[in-house]
């Protein structure tokens, strides 16, 4: 019997405190079997949350990655649908990067890891829209394997066979916290390159570790320019590049490394990599220097 169960559903014993709130739903520990899941709760009450509800699980339910988080089971209950995923123990970046000093070389092995993941999605055809720390999770098995989360803002990407996804644009509605949103997603437009300009945001605040309190008081890593009304989708090219030499130093490849989050974060989508080469630049820099990062804290 667990001392915070709070209810029992689909086979599953879910306790009562939650574990985070994603775009759409509430994730709580759940157990089945003696296996520990992440168990997502979502309101299906309209036809509007079913939609979304379903192309967050078409997203995930065929993706197979050990840099994204594993899809296992959904069901519908009471008026809810609740998606079972993979259990990360390491908690979220986001959280792991506030509560230990990390050296230089874990966090190129981290950035390492989600250009695998996101490489993976991209070859999928896959946005994810919403990728920031927090959205980032650890599974600490004597290894730190970092894998991609929360689904519920990504797009399947439906082009035209004569259009390649590197030159489609998508149009929806901007969400995600705006330090990490691209340009254009701000502007309702989406392509197979707005995650890249959040992959790059997210390399800049690990660096930088500059925070700001986000939902419910908590603080989320964030990167700005000098406070945090200015952010990265709005600063000049001169204002990048002086954020890039001031806070990415490491010992190998500097001036490459900074080229590369550089390149990743500029304006016009059509200027920054794609993930096959953010992924290569990448690898190319760190993969030979930095192994997975090992020890845990």
């Amino acid at each position: 019997m667990l001392c915070c169960l709070s209810f029992s559903i689909g086979g599953y014993d879910i306790e009562k405190e939650s574990l985070g709130a994603g775009a759409f739903g509430e994730v709580f520990k759940g157990r089945k079997n003696g296996d520990i899941y992440a168990i997502k709760k979502i309101s299906a009450a309209s036809s509007k949350d079913r939609d979304k509800i379903a192309k967050e699980v078409a997203a995930m339910k065929n993706l197979e990655n050990p840099n994204v988080v594993r899809f296992m089971d959904s069901f519908d209950a009471k008026g809810y649908v609740y998606i079972v995923m993979e259990f990360c123990n390491g908690g979220s970046l986001n959280s792991y990067i506030l509560e230990n000093r990390t050296a230089p070389a874990d966090k190129l092995g981290f950035i390492n890891q989600l250009a695998k993941g996101l490489r993976y999605l991209y070859a999928n055809e896959i946005v994810h829209r919403d990728i920031k720390p927090d959205n980032i999770m650890i599974q600490n098995n004597d290894t730190l394997v970092i894998k991609l989360a929360d689904f519920g803002l990504a797009i399947l990407w439906e082009i035209d066979d004569c259009m390649s996804a590197s030159q489609a644009i998508y149009y929806y509605s901007a969400c995600g916290p705006k330090y990490y949103t691209a340009p254009e997603v701000l502007r309702g437009k989406v392509t197979m390159k707005s995650d890249i300009f959040s992959m790059g945001c997210v390399i800049m605040a690990l660096f930088a570790e500059t925070t700001v309190y986000w939902a419910h008081g908590k603080l989320l890593l964030a990167p700005y320019i000098d406070t945090p009304e200015n952010q990265i989708s709005d600063a000049t090219k001169n204002e990048k590049r002086a954020y890039v030499k001031r806070h990415i130093l490491i010992q190998v490849d500097q001036t490459a490394f900074q080229d590369l989050v550089y390149d990743m974060v500029q304006t016009n989508w059509r200027d920054r990599p794609n993930a096959d080469e953010a992924y290569q630049r990448a690898y190319d820099i760190i993969g030979a220097n930095v192994s997975l990062t090992g020890a845990r804290p």
